[in-house]
């Protein structure tokens, strides 16, 4: 089945990606939204430099319109008690409360599958980092996890049991229809599937188990407006006549649902096409698809389908239209798109648009427009791969690029990363980066780069390997981590050191500082009387002496979020806090390991980060331990649990202590992505020349995010980033670098 002439194409091109057809689009797609659909050409060079004034110019809108402007459309933004699917992204399947369990289902069209996300705070958006309760429609209960072991249950939601955080990936921070995102429980684990379909929270950190789409019912349920219908009846019509060809129709069906009988197609095109004069009208179309021709997802779908076939073969001949679709659309549609186009034209896309590339501007700018446009055309894992490489290949290495790729690299994205950089360079990610560094900056780099649970196993055996022990390590480690972190770090350190981590720590500690720290590692959350276990504290500690085994037994073995309301129980019936008490009782190791715990793992993790500042000369070994892997809202926390605790600022007293690589290295830890990403952009276009390789690699990294990434490259320069784009770069290669930056 051909596609028609390239005119029918072209004019035809501007339909767009349905904003709720899967992959998700960039944040930046509102941009384009905003441009309308008029269609009008305009070269992203000749517009109006933005001017002066307090605040950020607004970014440039792209000439074609990539997603489909529709303002009839339901709004895809969630807000308090939206309706949803919560869709388990790689394993397939929906979220659906049962009675009082919760187990996966692969069809959402019946009862119990429908959820209400309700934000503890009451009315509003739905925003990352929300607390919130999940109701199940049908049965009015709320999904709960009692413990971090179990599997997850339905209740009446009275309990701290039924509060969860969702956190959501990418920007912007409001939550949408199809975005990726976690729940996080009150005991800080994520929910995840398990192997035989029940949901549990008692992984701390955030694999393919725990990722999930969130969809919002309304959008789902609602019928398709008159702009939509258009937008689908083009891409079933492929060689763009303005009617459905039965062979067209074929197509678009084997491409939707697989297989299709012609039975079935004849039954189509007789409902479509009753005077069967072998052409579909839009009418006929919209008629068929408004009474359930196919489940609107499924048009959603072909919508996207047919719209990749057009663009990738209309790129090829319109300059704007080529870097439009490479700068706007996500990197998996980028990957959709190379091989929608070979099996539509048996032809190579990414060959010819190097070829393309290659052609233009002259050979001044034709190397560097065609390393954007490649850079464009990479995966994910290969760009981050090949920019990590080019940060340490050749003479030298360039810190300041490694330090902001490492301490930004997707934790999603890690383990790929490592098997492909030993693929294609030989080498390890790891040993590469400890050839290049040295000294405290090495060991940032090289605990970063390693996953969190491999990371603190390899700091607890330091830890005990050799002459000595360092306790504060170990009291750090365990401290701040809770029962789902430590079971992992079990787990991996018997993986990778081939020794049972409980048993090492026994041989290498003695005493009640022995007894504490296994205590801590063999927890198991349990229920306990809150009053009873009070009042036995306290009798632990009242009269001659200390009872210091019933103080461990009763303090560490409560999980974070048990001993929060041990504290506020303590102080409410003795009008005392509990740590001030065990401070008075205790002392050394010991009193370190039972502060730590009683103060739960954010709290602790201020106090240690200080602990590590304060006095001569820094701790930098337990500073690098505490700041390694934090997750962005951790970093926040931080930074407001250290401010409320010491009335200082973290960013100052790190920048005050350390210096060079080092500290760049440690501030990057503790920053958002998008401010590292913005530094580096700001230094590949500084002093006297371009460094074109890093500002491609960073602003194709950063295109996701790149609102973020405009907003703090202005607060850095007070300058927008296309402005200092367009005074750097040239031709169709400044052109493409203004719409990624858009």
């Amino acid at each position: 089945q051909g596609l028609g002439s390239t005119a029918a194409r072209s004019a035809r091109a501007s339909a767009p990606l349905p904003s709720s057809a899967p992959p998700p689009p960039s944040p930046r797609a509102a941009t384009a939204m905003g441009c309308g659909s008029s269609g009008t050409a305009e070269d992203p060079s000749s517009r109006p430099r933005s001017g002066g004034g307090g605040s950020p110019p607004e970014p440039k809108a792209l000439f074609l319109p990539f997603i489909r402007f529709d303002t009839t459309a339901v709004p895809k933004e969630l807000s308090n008690s939206d309706q949803v699917y919560l869709s388990l992204t790689y394993r397939g399947g929906i979220i659906s409360p049962d009675g009082g369990s919760v187990h996966v289902a692969e069809h959402p069209t019946t009862p119990p599958f429908h959820l209400a996300i309700e934000r503890t705070d009451g009315n509003g958006p739905l925003i990352d980092g929300d607390e919130v309760k999940v109701r199940c429609i049908e049965t009015g209960l709320y999904l709960e996890a009692q413990t971090d072991s179990g599997p997850l249950t339905c209740g009446d939601g009275g309990n701290s049991a039924s509060i969860f955080k969702i956190f959501k990936q990418g920007r912007p921070a409001r939550l949408q229809h199809r975005d990726t995102v976690y729940l996080m429980s009150w005991l800080s684990n994520y929910v995840g599937y398990e192997e035989d379909g029940s949901l549990t929270a008692k992984r701390w950190r955030r694999g393919e188990q725990q990722t999930m789409s969130v969809l919002k019912r309304a959008v789902l349920d609602a019928a398709s407006t008159e702009l939509a219908r258009k937008m689908q009846f083009q891409a079933f019509d492929l060689d763009g006549n303005n009617s459905i060809s039965r062979g067209e129709m074929e197509y678009m069906l084997t491409q939707l649902k697989g297989d299709v009988s012609s039975e079935e197609l004849d039954e189509v095109m007789g409902v479509c096409d009753p005077a069967h004069t072998g052409n579909i009208p839009f009418g006929s179309f919209a008629s068929w698809a408004d009474n359930g021709g196919l489940p609107e997802e499924m048009f959603h779908h072909a919508e996207v389908l047919g719209n990749m076939a057009q663009r990738c073969n209309d790129c090829l001949k319109e300059e704007r239209c080529l870097i439009e679709v490479l700068t706007v659309a996500h990197h998996d549609v980028c990957q959709a798109m190379l091989g929608k186009h070979q099996e539509l034209f048996a032809d190579d896309l990414k060959e010819s648009i190097m070829k393309k590339s290659s052609e233009q501007d002259g050979w001044i700018f034709s190397n560097n427009w065609k390393t954007a446009m490649k850079a464009l055309l990479e995966s994910e894992v290969d760009l981050w791969t090949r920019a990590l490489n080019d940060a340490m290949r050749g003479f030298g290495t360039n810190e300041n690029t490694l330090t902001a790729l490492v301490c930004t690299m997707p934790a999603r994205l890690r383990e790929s990363i490592f098997l492909r950089y030993e693929e294609r360079y030989n080498t390890t990610l790891l040993d590469h980066i400890e050839s290049e560094t040295s000294f405290s900056y090495k060991k940032v780099l090289l605990y970063q780069t390693q996953a969190p649970e491999r990371c603190k196993a390899r700091i607890l055996n330091e830890a005990m390997v050799g002459l000595g022990t360092s306790e504060d390590q170990l009291i750090r480690v365990i401290t701040q981590c809770d029962l789902g972190e430590r079971r992992d770090i079990k787990e991996c350190y018997q993986r990778c050191y081939d020794r049972d981590l409980v048993d090492h720590v026994r041989s290498e500690t003695s005493g009640d500082f022995q007894k504490a720290l296994l205590c801590l590692l063999t927890a198991e959350e349990a229920p306990f009387d809150l009053d009873g276990d009070c009042a036995a504290m306290k009798a632990a500690m009242d009269g001659w002496g200390t009872d210091e085994a019933a103080l461990i037994s009763l303090i560490c073995s409560k999980t974070p979020k048990q001993m929060v309301d041990v504290n506020t129980r303590f102080e409410e019936l003795y009008g005392k806090s509990l740590l001030e008490r065990v401070k008075s009782e205790t002392s050394g190791n010991f009193q370190a390991t039972m502060l730590g715990t009683i103060r739960g793992p954010m709290k602790e993790l201020a106090h240690s980060v200080r602990y590590c500042i304060k006095g001569w000369g820094t701790d930098d070994r337990g500073l690098i331990t505490c700041l390694v892997h934090l997750p962005d809202f951790k970093k926040a926390a931080l930074i407001k649990e250290y401010q409320q605790e010491f009335g200082r600022d973290l960013i100052s007293d790190i920048k005050g202590d350390t210096s060079g690589d080092y500290q760049n290295a440690l501030l990057a830890l503790v920053r958002p992505a998008p401010e590292i990403w913005a530094e580096a952009l700001e230094g590949a276009m500084k002093g006297v020349g371009t460094s074109d390789e890093l500002l491609i690699n960073f602003m194709v990294i950063a295109k996701d995010e790149m609102a973020e990434v405009r907003r703090a490259f202005y607060k850095n320069t007070g300058k927008g980033l296309v402005d200092w784009i367009e005074g750097e770069c040239s031709g169709d290669y400044k052109n493409t670098l203004v719409a990624l930056s858009c």
